[in-house]
């Protein structure tokens, strides 16, 4: 073999088809982040894995990942909200105590109280730390495809093929962001080297399909 063919055999085994659309993929690669047995509100519709509502819990991989590139595409519900966070650690109540989360909301939310998002809240912005262009997302209904790299420490995130995160975890402008929002309270917040990628349960329906995660280290 060449060493670009090489290359490309190690490459290959280091690329985890996560979920190609089959029931067995669900059951086999993820489990509840809180411990509890899978129930089927979580289940697999048209190739795609489909929350129906609140009650199927977040869900995270059996594998954890440090330096990573996350390849899926999402699709969101009407006033719906989910999340994708990675680097996070079983143990807490809650998987974004620990690990960042990249936002998977309708745009056109409205909360309790007529809420209305802020601009790091709205989908594919780090949720509450950077703000994506919110004209990257497609309208509910429509399949988003996402790409999420982790390189030494340098994390960068495509909506639908535009770079909308781009930003050094660690650096000055990172701990001034984690310092002024609602993570400075939970101090392990970003600090794992490696995790499991979680899919939130925030109550809503969603999709998620082609889920694909390349290790970089």
């Amino acid at each position: 073999a060449t060493f670009a063919e090489g290359k490309k055999d190690i490459r290959e085994l280091r690329v985890h088809h996560l979920f190609t659309g089959k029931k067995q993929d669900l059951q086999t690669a993820f489990k509840r982040y809180d411990g509890a047995e899978m129930n089927d509100k979580w289940e697999v519709v048209d190739g795609a894995m489909h929350l129906k509502g609140k009650g199927g819990g977040t869900i995270i991989t059996y594998n954890q990942y440090g330096d990573f590139e996350l390849t899926l595409e999402w699709k969101i519900s009407k006033n719906g909200n989910s999340g994708i966070i990675f680097r996070t650690q079983q143990g807490d109540k809650r998987s974004y105590f620990t690990g960042p989360e990249i936002q998977v909301i309708d745009n056109t939310y409205v909360g309790k109280g007529n809420v209305k998002l802020k601009k790091a809240q709205k989908a594919g912005s780090l949720y509450d730390l950077v703000a994506a262009d919110p004209t990257a997302a497609k309208p509910v209904g429509q399949w988003n495809k996402a790409k999420i790299r982790l390189k030494n420490n340098q994390l960068t995130h495509w909506l639908n093929g535009k770079k909308v995160i781009d930003i050094k975890m660690h650096s000055d402008k990172w701990n001034k962001l984690v310092a002024n929002s609602k993570f400075s309270k939970w101090k392990k917040f970003g600090k794992m080297k490696k995790g499991h990628i979680a899919f939130q349960d925030h109550g809503d329906e969603v999709w998620f399909r082609n889920i694909t995660v390349e290790v970089l280290d």
